[in-house]
């Protein structure tokens, strides 16, 4: 890619159109771009990277922060590149995303981003994105592959020569997309840790679960078993063991369910024969109980017969109360008819009485209407001369109107004349204003061009300070980062020391546990053997005279057993069973803590381990603490020492931001005068030609207005001076506007009055008329009220005559009374009949109840009769003997199960556990090899990781590349190599960079080279770097090249050997630029690109050839 032609407008520094035509420095050789700091040197290269991507050529600055702030508000920022790339050219136009003023009306608008692409074919493409993909298709790389081969940045290859192997690594890797064997690596690492957690996990596993095994206090295989639980028995032989106390357990279950079944048939006949004697009592109970309800159920009998006797006593009652009901209800009709007759009587009343108050009413309005119509009359007459004065109060109201109108015109040209005075002596003082303002302004600018010039002097002599900062930065970020990682490494060497004795407590108390447990088995063991011996005892006891041994069946027992003092009872031992349970609980407990204690210390030691090697070399924990405090140490050191020079660069950055800052605000100024002073010689034109103009209008309206003030006023005005006559007539013209409004005023509430006056006659007219009709209709409807009161009243005076009638002839006053009469001789009689009923269903229900209960006292009496009495005390105590012992086998044969359940689950578990452990520590051992290997932590070997073997390549590459540059520049002397030992054994190596001088034969570090050795070495490896990511990136060729700065600390002889190096690049069709302010190139290097920057603001370019 060969750049042909660029245009930027309002970019950067830029703050016009500027137009570079790049052909005219040829298609091959070096060329210099020069200009004073500051003024957009670098710039260009920005705006052919921006073209071409969109971005500018630095990752800290944005698109949308491109735009020049020296430009005018209407100039737009774009950018136009023209290039050629395989024999075709190419137009590209792109402006980025800024605030412009809007088309229409006041403020701004955004501007969107925008991007074209003209094609050799005419073919034209416009969206953005389109368009960053047709350049990344036609050069073959993106923005940053660009960036890093077509510009060698300041300061950036001096850090690239001086940095170690963890520092290329990230360079590299970045470059040329390494990550993906880091990420590998990472991953090789991450499995061979999950793996070595799991192998620990899973053999802490199988030696919890052999803790597990369970067996019978007196058991011959107990030694065996506690080898198993503690680990010391094979672990081949476990499974085994497991097996034979499987097998006798299972042997113990079958012989105690045989004695258990035996037990359990004798209970079933002796619930039998306790069932029937517990039947017999009850009989006897229930017979007793029977007889004593059916002497009670015959006293109620009785007592129900003289009840049934009473009720038939009242059958004459009864019948009388039926009668006097039937002939109330026959009367009740009539009381139906009162009711009506009534509520008619009581409505006619209620409707003669509206009626009547309806003809009051009426009465009334008819009165009051004959009055109006009286009132109406008298004062339409008063209105027949309405009208009369109307026009003629019209037309002398519209002449006051054109005179107050021609006041009101006068008075406004009097008032305009004044302000055409005052604006005229306005204009005077503005003029004497500008022209001492503009005086003033030459005077500043002066002295403001003088500072400017001492700013810059100043700042020329500051300029490297920002390299020096970013290189301390850097050395400080590092310093820091080995900082966190070796307090992380202390933190994690304290961790590991706490698990340690976490670990070593565990322990101690697993061993407690398991001896408490032990102890606590021995004294189970030792109290359940005297508990089996003194069962005799126990069972002697229980023995009665007369009645069978449950042992021998003898009814006489002469020489029982003795139960011994020292025997434990059976709640006894059954505690100290759960004693030994609870203590085997704990002992179980405690190893998992211990294993799980186990298994986070060893992994912890292998992590920290691991850390503390790559940080300090150092692989003993012993020797760790004393490691880590003086590495903590000498990185404290050299971090206040780096602080200290930081500081000191900080406060030269401090004093060159405050100086760039007081230029930018001088050349500000400077730019604000000459913008001021044009504005102020063009404001000082405009005033004096606004003033003339004013002056001259000034006497053309005084003539006018003198004439006309003669026309219009009253008074003879216009025979004094004109002066005197604007003065007066400003006076007196207000005073005749005023009468003429007065005067108008007047005429309008005349015309007014008069208008309402006729208004007033018409609606009395329509009112009158209105006022007749209502009389009439008032004594229709009077008429008809009177006819309406007569017949109402004929209509009461009948109903109040039947009333009267019927009221003699009815026994109750209402037709309510005569219903709660009804209702009361209703429930009485039936209370009767439900008295007769209930004692007749009383005597029934007695007579069958007695019957009842004396057939249940006969049932009774025979089943007792037929049935024979059983001993049940006897009953009782046997069968309790029995369950005890059925319980004892319970218990055995539930610890048997419990034993059953607990090692065929241990057996299952040390099985299918064992074959997994050593499949994952097979897998493990390979695992980690492979991650060793790839990561450079084998053993012996120099600690080379996968990614830096693949980018040694690379390196190698480079170095070749750089040295037939810097052996040119070095005059033969000096020649880059890799470094193949590592340094120490401590920390990755692979990258480590070396010089050869062969004027000594000696071989050493490239940090040992001189201020200018080292920029030959550095602009030699950038320059390998350069052709070497153009190699990879898929063989495609960039025909420009640009190197930015560094050439100042070079003496004359080395800037000449550095030349000749950079000639070299051009060789075939590729041009260099070398941007630099250093003086001697301008002498070397006939073309040339020249910046500098304008006094008003912004900068211009041109070519010189």
């Amino acid at each position: 890619m060969r750049p042909i032609r660029l245009i930027v407008s309002a970019f950067g520094p830029y703050a016009g159109r500027v137009e570079l035509n790049m052909d005219m420095l040829g298609e091959s050789g070096l060329y210099l771009i020069t200009g004073d700091t500051g003024a957009g040197k670098t710039s260009i290269f920005d705006a052919i990277t921006f073209a071409l991507y969109g971005e500018a050529s630095g990752s800290d600055r944005e698109p949308e922060m491109l735009r020049s702030k020296y430009a005018e508000p209407e100039t737009p920022t774009r950018v136009e590149l023209t290039f050629a790339y395989g024999g075709k050219n190419y137009t590209v136009c792109r402006n980025p995303e800024y605030e412009r003023p809007a088309r229409r009306g006041e403020g701004t608008t955004l501007q969107r981003a925008e991007a074209l692409l003209i094609c050799p074919d005419g073919k034209r493409i416009t969206r953005i994105k389109d368009v960053n993909q047709a350049v990344r298709d036609i050069l073959g790389v993106d923005r940053t592959q660009f960036s890093q081969i077509a510009m060698i940045a300041q300061g950036d290859f001096r850090e690239l020569l001086r940095a170690d192997t963890r520092d290329r690594q990230a360079v590299f890797r970045e470059i040329f997309k390494t990550r993906y064997y880091q990420r590998l690596q990472d991953a090789l690492k991450e499995e061979a840790k999950k793996l070595r957690e799991a192998c620990e996990s899973a053999r802490a596993s199988v030696a919890q679960y052999q803790e597990g095994i369970l067996w019978e206090e007196d058991d011959g295989l107990w030694p065996e078993v506690e080898k198993a639980r503690t680990g010391a028995l094979p672990f081949g032989e476990t499974p085994k063991l497991v097996e034979r106390l499987l097998h006798q357990d299972r042997e113990l279950d079958e012989n105690l369910q045989k004695e258990k079944d035996g037990i359990r048939l004798k209970l079933e006949e002796l619930s039998a024969a306790l069932g029937k004697a517990a039947e017999f009592q009850k009989l006897e109970e229930e017979l007793f109980q029977a007889r004593k309800q059916l002497e009670e159920k015959k006293a109620a009998l009785e007592q129900c017969r003289l009840r049934m006797e009473a009720e038939h006593a009242r059958r004459p009652e009864r019948e009388a109360l039926q009668r006097e009901t039937a002939a109330l209800e026959a009367e009740m009709p009539r009381y139906g008819k009162w009711q009506e007759l009534l509520q008619e009587y009581e409505h006619t009343q209620g409707q003669l009485k509206q009626e009547n108050q309806i003809r009051q009413e009426l009465t009334k309005r008819e009165e009051d209407l004959g009055k109006a119509t009286v009132q109406l009359k008298k004062e339409q007459r008063s209105l027949e001369n309405a009208g009369e004065q109307r026009e003629r109060l019209r037309n002398e109201k519209e002449q006051a109107g054109r005179e107050k109108e021609a006041l009101e015109a006068l008075r406004a040209a009097v008032l305009e004349h004044r302000n055409c005075g005052d604006r005229l002596s306005q204009a005077r003082r503005t003029l004497e204003k500008y022209q001492e303002e503009k005086e003033k302004r030459e005077l500043e600018q002066k002295e403001l061009e003088q500072q400017i010039d001492s700013l810059k002097a100043a700042l020329r002599m500051l300029e490297s300070v920002d390299a020096r900062r970013e290189k301390l930065i850097y050395c400080q970020e590092r310093e820091k980062e080995r900082h966190g990682e070796l307090l992380a490494l202390k933190e994690s060497l304290e961790e590991y020391g706490k698990l340690c004795r976490r670990w070593e407590e565990a322990r101690e108390t697993y061993g407690k546990a398991r001896e408490a447990a032990d102890r606590q088995g021995e004294r189970y063991r030792t109290q359940n053997k005297a508990f089996l011996d003194e069962q005799a005892g126990i069972l002697a006891d229980t023995l009665t005279e007369g009645c069978p041994c449950p042992v021998c069946g003898s009814l006489s027992h002469p020489n029982p057993a003795v139960k011994s003092i020292q025997a434990p009872s059976e709640a006894e031992l059954e505690a100290e069973k759960n004693l030994y349970e609870q203590a085997q609980t704990a002992a179980r407990d405690a190893s998992e803590v211990a294993a799980g204690h186990k298994a986070a210390a060893e992994a912890k030691g292998a992590e920290t381990v691991g850390r503390l090697e790559e940080l300090t070399g150092i692989t003993d924990p012993a020797q760790a603490e004393e490691a880590v405090r003086e590495a903590l140490v000498q990185v404290r050191q050299s971090l206040e020492e780096t602080r200290r020079q930081l500081e000191e660069a900080e406060r030269g950055i401090g004093e060159k931001r405050k100086l760039s800052q007081g230029l930018q605000a001088g050349e500000d100024r400077l730019a604000d005068f000459a913008k001021g002073r044009s504005e102020l010689e063009a404001r000082l034109v405009q005033a004096a030609g606004e003033h003339d103009v004013l002056r001259g209008k000034l006497e053309t309206e005084r003539k006018g207005l003198v004439a006309r003030i003669g026309e219009c006023m009253a008074q003879n005005l216009w025979k004094e001076a004109d002066q005197d006559i604007l003065e007066r007539a400003e006076q007196q013209i207000p005073l005749e506007i005023r009468e003429q409004e007065i005067r108008i005023d007047r005429l309008e509430a005349l015309i007014c009055q008069e208008e309402e006056r006729i208004s007033r006659r018409a609606m009395l007219g329509e009112k009158l008329l209105e006022t007749e009709r209502h009389i009439q209709e008032t004594g229709n409807q009077l008429t008809a009220c009177r006819e309406r009161i007569a017949r109402t009243e004929s209509r009461r005076a009948e109903t109040g005559e039947q009333l009267v009638i019927l009221e003699a002839e009815l026994k109750y006053t209402s037709r309510q009374e005569a219903e709660e009469a009804r209702k009361e001789m209703l429930r009485q009689s039936l209370e009767l009949e439900e008295s007769l009923k209930k004692a007749e269903k009383d005597l029934g229900d007695t007579e069958k109840e007695t019957a009842q209960m004396s057939g249940r006292v006969s049932q009774l009496e025979r089943l007792l009769k037929d049935s024979r009495r059983l001993d049940s005390a006897s009953l009782e105590a046997e069968k309790q003997k029995l369950e005890e012992s059925e319980k004892e086998l319970e218990d055995r044969q539930k610890a048997v199960h419990v034993r059953l359940s607990a090692n065929e689950a241990v057996l299952e578990n040390v099985r299918t556990r064992g074959a997994s452990l050593e499949e994952l520590e097979q897998k493990w051992t390979w695992v980690r090899g492979l991650s060793d290997t790839a990561n450079g932590n084998l053993a012996g070997r120099d600690r080379i990781m996968l990614e830096t073997y693949i980018q040694m390549a690379y390196f190698e590459r480079i170095i070749r590349r750089a040295n037939l540059r810097f052996m040119v520049m070095s005059g033969g002397q000096y020649e880059l190599k890799r470094r193949r030992t590592a340094d120490g054994g401590r920390g990755q190596s692979g990258l480590e960079l070396d010089v050869i001088d062969h004027y000594n034969g000696t071989e050493r570090s490239v940090k040992t080279l001189s201020g200018g050795e080292s920029f030959k070495a550095s602009l030699s490896l950038a320059l390998g770097l350069s052709d070497e990511i153009q190699a990879s990136a898929g063989g495609i060729r960039l025909d420009t090249m640009f190197v930015d700065e560094g050439f100042g600390s070079l003496d004359e002889d080395s800037l000449g050997q550095a030349i000749q190096a950079l000639a070299g690049l051009s060789q075939g069709n590729r041009l260099v630029g070398i941007i630099s302010h250093v003086g001697d190139l301008k002498e070397k290097i006939d073309k040339q690109i020249v910046v500098t920057k304008e006094k008003t603001g912004g900068s211009r370019v041109e070519i010189c050839t």
